[in-house]
């Protein structure tokens, strides 16, 4: 009997010391990001310029042509077109107060994984086409940066950016086709 209780203490105690809950929100979720804090990446095309850097708890700081703004990205809970990494929350309003009127921004930062360079190279055909009218620009490491910033009305514009690394199996590529070293640093 003495046992049995003894026994009972211990799995309560045991019990209230580990979660079985599955479900917890404190789970570790790879975020598959691109940016570390302190990285800096800068790309040129076709005029427009863009600097990203990243801050402390997914702090983006974006610089396009000349103006400053940071931004703090969240986590992708679920895979979405395969992709996990970081988005920006919602619609955050008011990014840009300036002339140009930028005032929006949908910016994604994930790592995209395929199996062959065959499947990366058809992937740069389709869906990263230069004729979307916005800025693409990689390296021969699989670093993409794709932005555009639209324009809605006079005062008023919104800036696409996507911040992608091109994984095969598992490892950055040597070569891609159709890569400018030179337009993206």
């Amino acid at each position: 009997m003495r046992t049995i209780i003894i026994s009972s203490w211990i799995a309560l105690l045991l019990n209230g010391c580990v979660s079985l809950d599955s479900g917890s929100t404190s789970s570790f979720v790879a975020q598959e990001t691109v940016l570390s804090q302190g990285i800096k990446i800068c790309a040129e095309d076709k005029g427009s310029n863009i600097c990203i850097v990243a801050g402390k708890n997914n702090e983006r700081t974006i610089s396009l042509d000349g103006k400053t703004q940071s931004i703090n990205l969240v986590a992708r809970e679920k895979r979405w077109h395969g992709k996990l990494g970081l988005l920006s929350p919602g619609h955050p309003g008011d990014l840009w107060k300036d002339d140009d009127g930028v005032t929006m921004a949908t910016i994604q930062e994930s790592q995209i994984h395929y199996k062959s360079i065959e499947a990366v190279e058809k992937s740069l055909l389709n869906p990263f086409k230069k004729e979307w009218g916005g800025h693409i620009v990689y390296n021969d490491e699989g670093l993409l940066l794709q932005w555009k910033k639209t324009q809605m009305s006079e005062r008023q514009s919104i800036l696409d950016l996507s911040i992608f690394q091109i994984l095969i199996n598992g490892e950055k590529p040597k070569k891609l086709t159709g890569s400018n070293n030179s337009q993206i640093w």
